[in-house]
């Protein structure tokens, strides 16, 4: 009987998209924000050859799960024009999308010399 518990309760795990383990809601499937925001975006080359400090990124997502509504906050306008472009449109998985929820992002940008 406990053995088929364990099954049954290892199955779940398998098909179920999140689970909560000590307290720690973990989920499959969908990568971090960090990690995706990190695939969307690329340095600003020569626009930030001389540029290191930390950028915050603002945003919302859509309904049908896109980013919009960016902002940029890094001093510079060919930098924010720069990352808005990469985001702007862009599709990303959260495991709960609220509508308007406003996302701010500290990112820290190193110079490439």
């Amino acid at each position: 009987m406990k053995s088929a518990v364990l099954l049954l309760a290892f199955a779940w795990l398998m098909v179920a998209s999140h689970f909560v383990i000590g307290g720690v809601l973990l989920s499959k499937g969908r990568p971090a924000l960090h990690q995706q925001l990190a695939g969307l975006l690329t340095h600003p080359g020569q626009l930030g050859k001389d540029l290191s400090g930390i950028i915050v990124l603002q945003f919302q997502v859509s309904d049908d799960s896109r980013i919009c509504r960016v902002r940029v906050f890094s001093g510079n306008a060919a930098i924010d024009a720069h990352f808005i472009r990469q985001l702007t449109g862009r599709k990303i998985r959260l495991l709960h999308p609220e509508f308007g929820q406003v996302h701010t992002i500290r990112m820290h940008l190193k110079s490439n010399q």
